[in-house]
């Protein structure tokens, strides 16, 4: 009899071993496992890439479904991990984890605006900008507070926000005009990473015109020249959420696309 007991106990530990390795076999759920660009594989979908920071934003892009660059669909928002298996994109839907890892990224997305349909995705992680004090000071969610030594309390930068990531995304927000957003990509012009380049079409090169100098830059504060344009901002407090139709259009790195004279 006890050594029936000693077997059945002997199961139990067994059983109860393998259901927690099946609990973890999908990985961890934090935000540093999240913080990534995931670039959506397959053509079932019309969705292009999934982005988290540790800001708490997230930056989605959907193609209009007609497979144009030059027209896609940016959600930028706030996410929440509500727990080991679910984000709430605010605003946005729902994402259920299948699985993550360093590279990939598999997880079904339940809509907002259709509860009762779940989509399948699967992800690889975009190839990440080297690591460096200066990329990692700079890659966060940023607001502006002044321009031009201007509190921008009162005009149309308040509020305004600008993501940079170390996957090379910026995004660049106004809560009050979402219409005129924009994605673009960023990089260092060189090795003393002071100046940065950016492009609303494809990957940058720096050509004079792009060009962006980083006058401050702590964890606390940056500041930007563009051509004698000047902004000072601090980190985000990620209280807004948006869902906007971006068309890249070439402008300054904070001239909203309305006010570019054609």
């Amino acid at each position: 009899m006890k050594k029936f007991n000693l077997v059945i106990i002997a199961a139990l530990f067994l059983f109860s071993f393998s259901c927690s390795k099946n609990e973890n076999k999908g990985g961890t759920l934090t935000v540093d496992t999240l913080s990534a660009k995931w670039v959506v594989s397959g053509t079932s979908t019309d969705f292009v890439s999934f982005e988290f920071n540790k800001s708490g934003n997230y930056v989605v892009v959907e193609n209009d479904g007609t497979k144009s660059t030059n027209n896609q669909i940016i959600l930028y928002g706030t996410y929440q991990i509500v727990d080991n298996q679910t984000i709430s994109l605010v605003g946005f839907g729902t994402l259920k984890l299948k699985s993550i890892d360093s590279n990939s990224f598999a997880f079904t997305l339940t809509l907002q605006s259709d509860s009762g349909t779940e989509i399948v995705i699967s992800a690889a992680r975009a190839a990440i900008i080297a690591s460096s004090s200066k990329t990692d000071l700079l890659c966060k969610t940023w607001e502006t507070v002044t321009h031009n030594s201007v509190s921008v309390v009162g005009t149309e930068y308040e509020g305004a926000t600008v993501l940079f990531s170390p996957f090379g995304t910026y995004y660049v927000n106004y809560p009050d005009y979402p219409e005129d957003g924009g994605l673009a990509q960023w990089t260092w012009k060189d090795n003393a990473e002071t100046t940065l380049c950016y492009s609303w079409e494809g990957d940058p090169t720096c050509n004079g015109d792009n060009e962006v100098q980083i006058t401050q830059l702590t964890s606390t504060s940056l500041a930007i020249d563009e051509a004698g344009d000047v902004f000072v901002l601090k980190p985000a407090s990620v209280t807004k959420s948006a869902s906007v139709k971006s068309v890249k259009t070439k402008m300054l790195i904070f001239k909203r696309r309305s006010l570019i004279i054609k």
